[in-house]
């Protein structure tokens, strides 16, 4: 496209112009308007090189990115298993700190339950002393 606005015959362009009826300093001004847009247009067009570069530079550029993101993934993989031993780990030591906990509470239990069982045992020995006192002091009263 580039080379067929390049190709543009001024002259030819004007002389059609002029045979058409134009006056020549119309058909002047005529062709000087068009040789400016085409020209202005001819610098913003792309050409197949261009693109093809620019092709090139984005392929280049999303397969860095590609690189960098598999990169990145591996590392966050890491991270993540790391972590996840971690958390077995403190799992693993909470749960053990339970069990001790809980074997240590199920020894505070029995020792009170003794305790409650050998008090149970002084009342009844208590009471019972008190009932025989009593009696005693009802048979002594009569």
């Amino acid at each position: 496209m580039m080379s067929a606005l390049r190709a543009f015959n001024t002259l030819k362009s004007f002389e059609l112009l002029k045979s058409s009826g134009l006056a020549e300093e119309q058909a002047r001004v005529f062709v000087d308007i068009f040789e400016q847009i085409a020209s202005s247009s001819v610098e913003h067009l792309a050409t197949k090189e261009d693109l093809s570069l620019s092709e090139a530079r984005l392929e280049k550029q999303i397969a860095e990115v590609r690189s960098e993101l598999k990169e990145d993934i591996a590392a966050v993989r890491q991270e993540v298993a790391e972590v996840r031993s971690e958390l077995k780990q403190d799992i693993a030591a909470v749960k053990s700190e339970l069990k001790e906990d809980n074997a240590n509470l199920r020894q505070e239990m029995a020792g009170i339950k003794a305790s409650v069982n050998g008090l149970s045992k002084m009342m009844y020995v208590f009471c019972g002393a008190i009932a025989l006192n009593i009696v005693l002091t009802l048979i002594h009263i009569h």
